[in-house]
């Protein structure tokens, strides 16, 4: 954020390295815009905010603009109005849209969102938001569900909506699609934990009700709202305390080390975890990862990868085995304070084969199961399994380790299956 002499902000603009954008604006004449060489010499002070992610930088600087209305954000815009994200409120089937300044009074009672920088961040943020919630994007009202509809990203779909004759039914699914904008909406306006609990309390109610697919639906909706929101942490927290990147970790370590300590009397305190992921496709090609957290972030120059060589037969708990195997072999690399496989008791079986001898451990391991994120653990008792509330620090920690360490495996598995087939 820059700010003129009398304290007032005149720009907002995110970067992914600040520094490197910070220095651009000073680097001479010949490297400014037409526009940027006006605003240099206003600039008397800068601070800045720091995020976990782009997802929260997006939606951070719109709510920055949209308070302070900084001039040059107005004017970097080379003729063009800002653009916002309109949700409309009263229809039947409500509707998403992406919409310039000029066109807000044709939304006046629709929930505006913005303004926002350009409308490829916006529709970022919205691809994003589809996984976990599923919308529909065409405007085709013709009683077939639409083509996005049969891979999962528009259910129940509008079309498909408008063509049901029985009255009873098409108010069924016009609720449930009407739920899910709603959702979306709670979401930019910073209440997603309000949509988390929701959704938990519907689950539980559905198994308790033996109503188990519908159960099972809610709670994969539950796991892609997680894996985007958990680590992506709500844009107010930022906008009201600052740069709060690391007291958030610390949180979520000191919660980690009171949460294991019941567990292992000995883990008085978690510098370092190590996490494992397999990735395969029906047992070919099958790999593993090893990513490293220092401090609650990632240390990308201790990641490393494993070709899987024991058989093409899917086998996972053999596969974790083998790769904690060779791990172990390189003594040059220093033991983590933890180590957090992603799977369940046979995963983490395979790992306590190898990292609990004679009732003592190398290094303490537990597993995360994603089915219903249960935290299992092996105790001088056997196996043990714990669920922990969806907004636990120490959860929310697990589940971006295991994230990134599925992404670096899945990553790794694509990159052989490509070179097999070109």
């Amino acid at each position: 954020m820059y700010f003129d002499s009398s304290g007032t902000v005149i720009y907002v603009g995110k970067a992914k390295n600040l520094k490197k954008r910070v220095s651009q604006y000073f680097l001479g004449k010949n490297a400014l815009g037409y526009k940027t060489n006006f605003l240099i010499p206003e600039i008397s002070k800068v601070k800045y905010k720091t995020t976990l992610t782009e997802f929260d930088a997006i939606l951070l600087e719109a709510k920055l603009i949209k308070k302070y209305l900084p001039k040059y954000n107005t004017l970097a815009r080379d003729d063009k109005s800002p653009i916002y994200l309109a949700i409309t409120r009263h229809e039947e089937l409500p509707s998403i849209k992406i919409i310039r300044q000029s066109s807000i009074s044709d939304y006046s009672d629709a929930f505006i969102f913005g303004p926002f920088q350009s409308s490829q961040l916006v529709r970022m943020l919205l691809k994003e938001i589809r996984r976990a919630i599923p919308y529909c994007t065409q405007k085709t009202r013709n009683g077939k569900a639409c083509f996005y509809s049969h891979i999962g990203l528009c259910i129940p779909c509008p079309s498909a909506i408008t063509g049901v004759t029985d009255p009873i039914q098409r108010k069924k699914a016009a609720l449930q699609y009407r739920t899910h904008i709603r959702m979306i909406t709670e979401i930019f306006s910073g209440k997603s934990n309000r949509v988390i609990k929701v959704l938990e309390g519907k689950m539980m109610t559905l198994s308790q009700n033996e109503q188990f697919e519908e159960a099972r639906t809610i709670r994969d909706t539950l796991i892609n709202l997680r894996d985007m929101i958990f680590r992506n942490y709500d844009p107010m927290v930022f906008s009201s305390l600052g740069d709060v990147r690391g007291s958030l970790a610390d949180k979520e370590i000191a919660s980690f080390v009171q949460f294991l300590s019941n567990h292992y009397p000995s883990l008085a305190r978690i510098d370092t975890i190590e996490c494992y992921d397999i990735s395969h496709t029906y047992g070919t090609f099958t790999v593993g990862s090893m990513v490293t957290f220092s401090h609650g972030f990632a240390d990308t120059q201790k990641y490393r990868r494993f070709k899987i060589r024991h058989t093409k037969t899917p086998n996972d708990p053999k596969s974790m085995s083998e790769i904690l195997s060779r791990r172990m072999r390189h003594n040059e690399w220093q033991l983590p304070d933890l180590i957090v496989v992603d799977g369940g008791k046979p995963q983490l079986s395979s790992a306590v084969d190898i990292l609990y001898i004679n009732g003592q451990w190398i290094t303490p391991c537990i597993g995360l199961a994603k089915k219903m994120e249960e935290v299992i653990l092996y105790t001088s008792e056997g196996f043990k399994t714990v669920r922990l509330p969806s907004n636990n620090a120490a959860l929310r920690l697990l589940q971006r380790i295991r994230d990134e360490s599925h992404r670096f495996a899945i990553t790794y598995h694509k990159i052989l299956r490509h070179n097999a087939y070109t």
